[in-house]
């Protein structure tokens, strides 16, 4: 089987798409039921600040990298994270 390639522009506004829709759903849900608080929204805008310093950084470091290892780090990033959900959830059983 096959993986379907993108280009790196492709892929970049195709999740960021994703994320922007996703974020659209969530952000009234949460509000809705209490969790997304003034404070917590607040706090979650001064978390955009650094993310949105360091995106040039990772822009200039991926125009240096060859495909494959971009490809690389979005894997063992996407690795790092479920594992992440996966062992929180395990510990919420509990």
């Amino acid at each position: 089987m096959s993986a379907i390639r993108m280009e790196r522009g492709a892929f970049i506004s195709a999740i960021s798409v994703f994320f922007a829709l996703i974020s659209a759903i969530q952000i009234p849900l949460l509000m809705a039921w209490g969790v997304l608080t003034p404070m917590r929204a607040v706090l979650s805008a001064g978390a955009l600040v650094p993310l949105l310093a360091a995106m040039p950084l990772g822009a200039a470091l991926a125009r240096r990298m060859s495909r494959a290892m971009f490809d690389r780090i979005i894997l063992a990033l996407l690795t790092v994270v479920s594992l992440r959900i996966g062992v929180d959830a395990f510990l919420s059983l509990r």
